[in-house]
Order: structure tokens, then sequence, then C-alpha cells
């Protein structure tokens, strides 16, 4: 029993073991699909040690059932090679091997567990490794590593099963004219003031993330324009609404931000492209406000107006029409955007 347990045990430390090194080959592999940074390479340096050093616990921990098996096994040859009158009597004999492999069992034992309290150890290492090369170290927020995960399995599920979501970008206006007049730590707290603002509205299933500078991104799984509509306006609001304190000055601060949904025949490059659009149209409409991106045009967001958009096809629903009704509304959009655009 003791012996079965014992294969059990190796075979979970391989299996986390290998799991270690699938991660760090992970973080290679997604490093050369965006720009490594030495945050990124310094994580995949931390969990390759960790790796080693449970690729080492593995292999101490077989020799130790290997050894144990081969004792095991020469008391099995000592029980099966035994006659009565040569080793004296056979219950003293007997009982002499029970307590030999009673031994052997606690000896054993005792390794096991400090191989079970590394494991614990290099597990917890590595779960705190993976959330730091996720996590933006200033703000605290998701990193664009997470972000594009979580795109990338929201649009799955959209052309899957049609589960619909919103995606919103916020860019804090003029933050570089902020940066040169106060400086770069004075920067920094603004960003970690807005990252609060942003996460005092948003849902728990929702995820905001910090993707670049000062442009922070948002993915609301299950929501309606309308209610993205909503949330961004009070994104806006709050951020503007607030007296930031930056030495002797008291600054006022405003986002811009662009808002889209996902529609049918689209991928994530294409979305965040339309929602860029709409980042750019409330830029270009004066800063602090919001644009959504209905499929065709951009739409000024207000507390007053609901959002229109084109009918979002379920890929589930075989009955939203012929396909050259598909190939009608991508040519309308293609000219619409031409003739926007020039």
């Amino acid at each position: 029993m003791h012996f079965s347990w014992t294969l059990l045990m190796v075979v979970m430390l391989l299996g986390v073991a290998q799991l270690a090194a699938g991660m760090v080959f992970g973080l290679v592999l997604s490093g050369r699909k965006s720009k490594s940074t030495a945050a990124d390479e310094d994580g995949a340096r931390r969990l390759s040690y960790f790796a080693r050093r449970l690729f080492e616990l593995v292999k101490n921990t077989t020799e130790d059932v290997g050894e144990y098996r081969d004792q095991i096994q020469l008391v099995n040859q000592e029980l099966s090679s035994a006659q009565e009158g040569e080793r004296g009597e056979p219950t003293d004999f007997v009982l002499k091997t029970i307590a030999r492999i009673l031994e052997v069992n606690g000896q054993l034992q005792s390794r096991l567990d400090n191989a079970e309290e590394r494991l614990q150890e290099h597990a917890e290492q590595i779960e705190s490794q993976v959330a730091t090369a996720s996590t933006d170290p200033l703000t605290g927020l998701p990193n664009r590593r997470a972000f594009d995960d979580e795109l990338t399995r929201r649009m799955a599920e959209w052309r899957r099963r049609g589960a619909a979501f919103c995606l919103v970008m916020v860019d804090i206006d003029y933050f570089k004219r902020l940066n040169d007049a106060y400086g770069h730590p004075a920067g920094d707290r603004v960003l970690c003031r807005v990252a609060k603002a942003i996460k005092r509205e948003i849902r728990e299933m929702d995820l905001a993330a910090r993707i670049g500078g000062e442009e922070f991104a948002l993915i609301l799984p299950g929501s309606s324009p309308g209610d993205a509509f909503r949330m961004t306006e009070r994104i806006r609001a709050g951020v503007a609404g607030e007296a930031y304190r930056i030495e002797q000055a008291e600054v006022r601060l405003t986002v811009s931000l662009g808002l889209a949904t996902a529609i049918f025949n689209e991928d994530a490059a294409s979305l965040i492209q339309r929602t860029d659009e709409a980042l750019y149209a409330a830029k270009h409409a004066g800063r602090n406000c919001g644009f959504f991106h209905n499929g065709l045009i951009c739409q000024r967001i207000t507390s007053a107006t609901e959002p229109w958009s084109p009918p979002s096809r379920d890929p589930s629903d075989s009955a939203m029409g012929p396909d050259h009704l598909v190939e009608i509304y991508d040519d309308l959009r293609q000219r619409l955007t031409e003739v926007t655009q020039g």
C-alpha cells in the first residue's frame, strides 16, 4: 500500500514539474509575440529556476523510492529463503523483519513529507511569479499580456456561442504635459488614482488592464452597449470631478474613452481598431468625452442617449438570413468608412 502511494506521489511531482516547465516555455513564446521587457525576461528566468528546483526534487524523491523498493525486495528475498532453525525461532525472525519494514517506511515517509513541504513552497513561489508576470507593478491592474489573453478567450466565446461583450479604451488627456510639468513621480501617482477610479465602477467579472503608458482597456462580458454607455460615463465623470493635488497645485484631469462591441465577421484586431477609432473620435471632439463605434459610425456617449448598433449575429443561429446580407452589410460599412475619412 505504501509503495503504491509513493509511486502516485512521484507521478504528481513529475506532473507539477512539467507544468512549471510548460509555463516557462509559454512565457518565452508569448514574449516573441509582443515586445519583450526586462520584467518579462526576469519572470521567465525565475520560473525557469523554480522548474529546475522541481526537477531536482522529483529526481531526489524518485531515488528515495527506488532505494525503498530495493530494501523491500531484499527483505522479501530473506523471508523467502528463511528456513526454520537457520535464523532462530520463526516468530523472532518475522518480528525483526517487520521492524525493519517499519523503519524503512518511516524513513521514506519522512523524506516524502519533506518533499511535500518543498513542493508546496515551490508551488506558492510559482503562483506568485505568474501573478507578477500578468500584473502591472505600478497600478496593480492586469497588464497587456493579461488583457490579450482575456480578449482572445472572449473572442473565442463570441464566435463559438455568441457570448457578447464590450471593449472600452480609456486614455488620460494631456498626460505628457502633466509629466513634463510635474515629473514622472507625479504622473505615476495620477495613473494610480485613475486606475482606482476605473476599478470603482467595474464589476467583479469585468477586466480592467493598463495596456500602455496612460492607456487602459476594459473588457465587459455580458454588457450591452447601453450598460457600457452608463459605465463609461460614470468613469469619465468620476475622473473629471475629482481634484488631484500635485505639489502646491490643484490639477483637474479628464479622460477620453472609446467603446465598441463585438460584431459578426470580426476578429480581435478589428474590434481593437474600431475601439481605437472611437477613442480618436473622442480626442478630436475636444476630449473629456466618450464615443461608441457601432460598426458603421462613431456615436457620442451621453447619459441621455441610448446607443444604436447593427443587429448582432449569434454564431449558433442559422436563421439570421442568407450570406449575401452579410456581404451587403460589410460593403456598406466599408463605403461609409471611406466617405467619413475622405
